[in-house]
């Protein structure tokens, strides 16, 4: 199993995401992003966690687009934790529809981050568990399990001021 440490907030894929120990090895002039740590989980077989280094405790990450489809099984993502156990992470997606995280994977846990959604009329999603749908890339529809979704803030319209 291996632990991939977010470092930044960018959006940059500048590093290596063929695989985790690329990514590891090469993580580009700023360090890993989520998008970057995604996408290299994605491509790597075995059960990965994805943690957020304790300097970005306060911090937003703003997206631009839709994070990569997570379609590895046995993934942890762990946000931080503030004092009062409120997640210390935020994902802005207030430019998006729907589906900022996108799951289509088994034995997937994600915790501890705050999404925060358009406050404007209209479907949102955060977090969508993609079972049952038969996909591009699938020979035939989801069947998951195991999804866990806990600890987490869902939020509209306004990024929060950290703790």
């Amino acid at each position: 199993m291996a632990t991939i440490t977010v470092t930044n907030i960018t959006e940059a894929v500048d590093g290596d995401v063929s695989s985790v120990s690329g990514l590891l090895a090469d993580s580009g002039d700023d360090g890993i992003s989520l998008r970057e740590a995604i996408t290299a989980v994605n491509a790597t077989s075995g059960a990965h966690t994805i943690v957020f280094d304790s300097d970005l405790a306060g911090s937003t990450i703003s997206l631009e687009g839709n994070l990569p489809v997570l379609t590895r099984s046995s993934v942890t993502l762990e946000g931080l934790v503030n004092s009062d156990g409120t997640p210390a992470i935020a994902i802005d997606g207030t430019g998006l529809g729907t589906g900022m995280l996108c799951i289509a994977a088994s034995d997937v846990s994600v915790s501890h981050l705050r999404f925060v959604l358009s406050a404007e009329p209209g479907p949102h999603s955060a977090v969508t568990v993609l079972a049952g749908l038969q996909l591009e890339d699938f020979d035939s529809a989801l069947a998951l399990e195991n999804i866990r979704i806990e600890d987490n803030v869902f939020s509209g319209g306004e990024v929060p001021v950290s703790h």
